[in-house]
C-alpha cells in the first residue's frame, strides 16, 4: 500500500486523541478493534507516531502518548517561543548556511506554488514546514535551539493536522520562505531576522 493509503486512518487516530476519546494507555488489540484495521496496518501507523514523538511503546505491553500541546493557549505560547528563537538563531555567531540544504528548501517550497499545496497531505506540508524552519535554525550552529525547535515541533504536529486548513494563505507563506532563503544567501542575516 501506498503512503496515503495510511493518511485517513493516521488522522482518525489524531482527532481521537486530541478529542479525548483515547486514553494515554492504549493497546494494539483495542486499536485494532476500534479502528477495524489489520495488525500489520495498525503497526505501521503506531511506528510512524512514534518516530514522530506523540506516542512510544511501554515496556512490556501496549503504547502511551506523550503529552501534547493541544490547547489553544499552548499553541499560542508555541508560536510566542518561535518568535524569540528563530530571528535570534539567524544572528548567532556560529551561523553558516548549506548551499546544498538552501535549495533543497527552496525545491520544496517551489514544488508547493507549482500546484502541491493543493496536493499534498496535510502531515506533507507539516513536515515542509517544519522541516524549512528546523534547517534554518540548524544553520546557526546552536544545538539547544535546534534541539528546543524540534521538541516543540513534535508538540504541535498533531495540531497544525487537525487545524483548519486554508491551503490559500500557504501561497503568501512560500513566497515568504523563498525571500527569507534569498536574503541568507545573500547574507543579510540581520535583515532576515527581522523579516522572520
Amino acid at each position: 500500500q501506498r503512503a496515503e493509503d495510511y493518511e485517513e486512518p493516521y488522522l482518525r487516530i489524531a482527532d481521537d486523541r486530541l478529542a479525548g476519546e483515547l486514553e494515554d494507555h492504549v493497546t494494539e488489540t483495542s486499536l485494532m478493534r476500534r479502528y477495524s484495521m489489520p495488525r500489520r496496518e495498525l503497526q505501521r501507523l503506531l511506528h510512524r507516531m512514534e518516530n514522530e514523538g506523540w506516542l512510544q511503546r511501554k515496556p512490556g505491553h501496549g503504547w502511551m502518548f506523550v503529552s501534547l500541546a493541544n490547547t489553544v493557549e499552548s499553541h499560542a505560547q508555541s508560536y510566542r517561543f518561535r518568535m524569540l528563537i528563530e530571528p535570534a538563531a539567524l544572528l548567532e555567531p556560529g551561523f553558516r548556511i548549506d548551499p546544498a540544504e538552501i535549495a533543497r528548501c527552496r525545491r520544496d517550497q517551489e514544488m508547493l506554488l507549482a500546484g502541491g499545496i493543493s496536493k499534498v497531505s496535510r502531515a506533507r506540508l507539516f513536515e515542509i514546514g517544519s522541516d524549512f524552519h528546523e534547517t534554518i535554525v540548524g544553520f546557526s550552529g546552536n544545538y539547544f535551539m535546534l534541539d528546543s525547535l524540534r521538541r516543540l515541533n513534535r508538540t504541535r504536529r498533531l495540531l497544525e493536522y487537525r487545524a483548519h486548513l486554508d491551503r490559500s494563505r500557504l501561497i503568501g507563506q512560500c513566497r515568504e520562505h523563498l525571500h527569507l532563503l534569498d536574503l541568507l544567501e545573500h547574507g543579510a542575516r540581520e535583515d532576515a531576522a527581522r523579516f522572520l
